[in-house]
């Protein structure tokens, strides 16, 4: 931003009114442990919104891991509204999701899409995950 001011391209007082306490935060390819958790609260936040109860495979899941999101967490919050939004079933697989995610998947087709392995977030209420899901340790474990 400050090369921007130097230019003249951006206002100097708005500049120190946005700086007031500078943060550096690494971009969402760069923090990939937060990827899962940010992927089932805004699954779960856009399921709560549209009032249907969505959940992730495992090929989904893994797909959504690997992408590298060069539009930081806005694209992967844009990305979960999609698929809650666009997805027909209560299940998100692969075919849900948009090529630019998929053709990053570096996961051979050894999922199979006819039996998908649901991942369900864990219920706020409860330690214990939904019975249909996979846990985030399992997950952990895969990687």
């Amino acid at each position: 931003m400050e090369q921007l001011v130097e230019q003249g391209r951006f206002r100097l007082d708005l500049y120190y009114r946005l700086n007031v306490i500078p943060i550096q935060i690494p971009a969402l390819r760069e923090r990939h442990d937060c990827i899962v958790p940010l992927i089932r609260h805004y699954i779960d936040e856009f399921s709560h919104q549209t009032g249907v109860h969505k959940r992730l495979t495992r090929a989904a899941l893994d797909a959504l891991t690997v992408y590298p999101y060069p539009g930081n967490v806005r694209e992967l919050m844009n990305l979960c509204e999609r698929m809650v939004v666009m997805s027909e079933t209560e299940l998100i697989d692969l075919s849900d999701l948009p090529a630019q995610v998929t053709s990053f998947s570096t996961k051979t087709s050894s999922h199979s899409t006819t039996s998908p392995r649901p991942v369900t977030a864990t219920d706020p209420r409860s330690s214990r995950a939904q019975p249909a899901g996979i846990s985030l340790s399992e997950i952990q474990q895969s990687d």
